[in-house]
This record gives C-alpha cells, structure tokens and sequence, in this order.
C-alpha cells in the first residue's frame, strides 16, 4: 500500500484469530508431507478476538518539512 501525505494517522489492530484451514489431496501419504496450506485452501473463521489498537502519527508524514522550514534560521556567532 503506497503512503499518501493525507495518511498522517496509523492505526493497528491486534487480533487473536482462531482458524479452520480445510485442503484436499490425492491421499494420506501427500496430505501428511504437506508441512502448510495452499494459499488457495479454504479458510473458516471460527473465533475473532479482539486484543488491542494503537493509534500514532504516521512517521513518513512527520519526517516530511516544508522548503521554508528545512531553511537555517539565524546566525553562528
């Protein structure tokens, strides 16, 4: 997702998600070498808990300064 400098605010959300994951196979033996699902498996929610949410300030939009503000101001004595 590409950051706009309209995105000023984050916002995170923390889930603990309870999932049934369900992938057919030709046999046992194929089904049971398989170490992760398929990223065409099906998958069932079955419990969504919400945990927490932090809000910030975006850091790409606080890094950003004007031309007139990245100016030095003053003199070195």
């Amino acid at each position: 997702m590409r950051m706009s400098l309209e995105n000023k605010v984050q916002k995170d959300f923390y889930y603990d998600v309870r999932a049934k994951i369900t992938e057919f196979f030709s046999d046992a033996e194929v089904a049971a070498k398989k170490e992760q699902p398929d990223s065409e498996s099906k998958i069932e929610i079955l419990s969504l808990k919400m945990i927490k949410a932090n809000i910030k300030l975006n850091d790409k939009a606080n890094n950003v300064r004007s031309e007139e503000d990245q100016k030095p101001r003053g003199e070195a004595k």
